[in-house]
């Protein structure tokens, strides 16, 4: 056998990584098993076939919604066509009709069009063009039959178990606090109102949006199952791409090892069941790399080059964080200028590109400076619940220099929840990328425009966040470094014994994280239970769960059947108002509390009974739970003082309790 020493090491190494995993963030088999053995005797037959039902159309919704997206894209990329293979064109073309969609609803809702009835007349329209377009040219896409390896073809089989699995569990009504606080209810906000609005006391509904305006179309069709979907298939996509990307540059199999190293990555499962935007950041991050690589391969093309800044800018414009990657882009493009000796076009390139790039992003910047008077609002306006939102988001600082070695396994061992559980795999797999460094350094051009975007990507990302799903793109990056230098690895050492180790290690691990997610999601999410039939979606939204504390369904079921006039409902304590079926105020536990701010008003005016009238409020929702369980966060101490006033009790009487829920009237000033 060659390489014994490194074989010796892989294997001390390996097993290292692998006991200190299961130690820090060990998988409860048990408890699946359990939880598996349960489903018999919750099974509801007329349930189980509602769910199917309800779940086929969600599924054919959202489908639809990404044929459309491929038929309007595909004639804005049709320069690209010629060099992409199908999954690459299917991802660029996919991706440019979203973001097509995603303005054309931004601009309904500038006009105040935001109806559901203009909506649904669009998505008519879009129907029958896609029927149209699929009659006139099928599909566009140039299906070649491949002959994959045993290895690829265990791979592939890896990858779709872990779909599999994130397709059931996105099936779920959505939980998640951070959709119910702002991806979905920001949206729903938008359609109360037929066009965007002014959100005082949600700091995130300042934050650019297009990715909740593509959930907004995904409520609109179906409601928010569909809108998870529209997420999960952006997981396909991106795989897709890929897959593709690798293919092309770095040899299929690298690409198709690199997809599952990020596919079933903990952190990147728990993201795509839920309505969360960094997966979709991710894939329009990598889409800008894929055809800037183009762009420079092909003598810089302009076509490439200007999709590249497109979805750069889309990317920006789904979340700010977005702009942690775009350096590496930008050093990228000035590395191939400098390596092809043509600096002197380098004003037009880098114009195309940033000019392309503003397109998605200034809308947003506008819509601030009308609401705020700052483009970048909440940023650099004083805003008191910022300070606090940093905080939370920037994780612990480095330790200097052994900070900085140490941060694989940090990153790795240290966090025990999804947002940052990004599995073993990179840390086990980490010794091939310093072998190719060291010994081999001849490599593939793509090779070295990988490592030009990660380092960048890395050293922006450091001095703002330590949280892992905040750093995607780059875990993307570092995913194909590393499949490329295991791949390059077992070919060069031409050793079966070790080529079969390294394909059994990485299929224990994939295995181990999917069954850390399938725990995750079965404690968090008990799909099953819905799934069965037994549980319907009242009863699945009135418990709770780690997840969903304090469930507030109860009180909100009285509030959604309440006469159609009954007024905007405030929401006090609780932040989750997605599910409530009447315009709504509410805030985070980072801004300033309604309540509170009305009552300040109110000094200076005829009580609160008055401005709550003015303000269109005619019942409140307080979750007590909530106020409790936050009531170290911004100003909602406060708040629960204030309940307990003479103020309070003049201005509301309590109509209905459920659990730490309580609805209270306005009373008529």
């Amino acid at each position: 056998m060659k390489n014994k020493l490194i074989f010796f090491i892989f294997s001390v190494w390996a097993a290292a990584v692998l006991f200190f995993f299961n130690k820090a963030l060990p998988v409860k088999f048990f408890r699946i098993l359990d939880y598996l053995s349960s489903l018999p005797g919750s099974f509801e037959l007329k349930g189980f076939f509602s769910y199917l039902s309800s779940s086929a159309i969600d599924i054919f919704l959202a489908v639809f919604l990404l044929a459309a997206a491929y038929i309007i894209g595909r004639r804005i990329a049709a320069p690209l066509k010629k060099g992409l293979d199908t999954p690459g064109f299917f991802a660029v073309s996919t991706g440019a009709g979203f973001a097509v969609i995603a303005g054309f609803i931004f601009l309904l809702a500038s006009c105040g069009l935001l109806f559901e009835t203009v909506i649904y007349t669009v998505f008519i329209v879009f129907f029958v063009y896609t029927l149209f377009e699929l009659k006139r040219k099928p599909a566009g896409l140039r299906f070649q039959y491949a002959k994959y390896t045993a290895a690829e073809k265990i791979i592939l089989l890896l990858l779709c178990l872990a779909a599999l699995l994130n397709l059931f569990c996105a099936l779920t009504p959505e939980t998640f606090f951070d959709s119910l606080l702002y991806h979905l209810a920001v949206p729903q906000a938008y359609i109360f109102s037929h066009s965007f609005t002014k959100l005082p006391y949600n700091i995130f509904a300042a934050f650019p949006q297009n990715g909740e305006l593509l959930y907004l179309a995904g409520l609109v069709l179906n409601g928010p199952v569909t809108a998870k979907l529209i997420n999960y298939l952006f997981g396909i996509l991106l795989t897709a791409a890929v897959y593709s990307f690798g293919k092309k540059y770095t040899g299929r199999t690298a690409g198709l090892f690199a997809a599952l190293l990020f596919y079933s990555m903990p952190v990147v499962s728990a993201n795509l069941v839920n309505t969360q935007v960094d997966c979709l950041l991710t894939f329009y991050i990598f889409l800008s790399f894929y055809m800037l690589l183009e762009a420079c391969e092909k003598s810089f093309g302009r076509a490439a080059l200007a999709f590249s800044g497109l979805f750069a800018g889309f990317a920006m414009g789904i979340k700010y964080s977005g702009i942690i990657f775009v350096p590496g882009l930008v050093l990228l493009l000035l590395w191939y200028l400098l390596r092809k000796k043509t600096v002197k076009d380098a004003g037009q390139l880098f114009s195309i590109f940033f000019i392309f790039c503003l397109v998605p992003i200034v809308p947003w910047l506008i819509k601030n400076y009308i609401f705020w008077g700052n483009p970048v609002y909440p940023y650099f306006s004083g805003h008191p619940g910022l300070a606090r939102l940093f905080f939370e988001q920037t994780g612990p600082a480095l330790a200097g220099l052994r900070g900085f070695l140490l941060l694989p396994w940090t990153l790795t061992m240290s966090a025990p929840f999804a947002s940052m559980n990004i599995g073993p795999a990179f840390l086990l797999f980490f010794p091939f990328l310093f072998w190719l460094l060291i010994f081999k350094r001849k490599e593939k051009i793509a090779f070295s425009a990988l490592i030009i975007v990660f380092t960048a990507a890395l050293i922006f990302w450091l001095p703002v966040t330590r949280i892992a799903r905040f750093f995607l793109p780059g875990l993307l990056f570092f995913a194909l470094l590393l499949a490329c230098a295991v791949i390059k690895f077992l070919k060069d050492a031409k050793d079966d014994y070790f080529s079969f180790s390294v394909a059994l290690a990485a299929a224990v691990l994939t295995l181990n994280n999917i069954a850390w997610v399938a725990d995750l999601h079965f404690k968090n999410m008990d799909p099953l239970s819905y799934a069965s039939g037994k549980v319907s979606k009242e009863g699945y939204l009135a418990k709770g769960r780690p997840t969903y504390p304090d469930p507030y369904f109860g009180a909100l079921k009285y509030i959604n059947k309440l006469p159609g006039s009954s007024g905007k409902i405030l929401f006090i304590g609780e932040n989750r108002p997605f599910y409530c079926t009447k315009p709504f105020i509410w805030g985070s536990v980072f801004d300033k509390a309604p309540l509170l701010e009305f009552a300040a008003r109110s000094r200076n005016e005829a009580g609160l009974r008055q401005v709550l009238k003015e303000e269109g409020i005619s019942y409140a929702l307080v979750n007590y739970g909530e106020l409790a369980r936050n009531k170290k966060m911004y100003e909602l101490s406060s708040t629960l003082d204030f309940i307990k006033s003479r103020e309070f009790t003049v201005a509301f009487t309590p109509v209905f309790e459920s659990g730490t829920c309580c609805v209270f009237r306005v009373n008529q000033p």
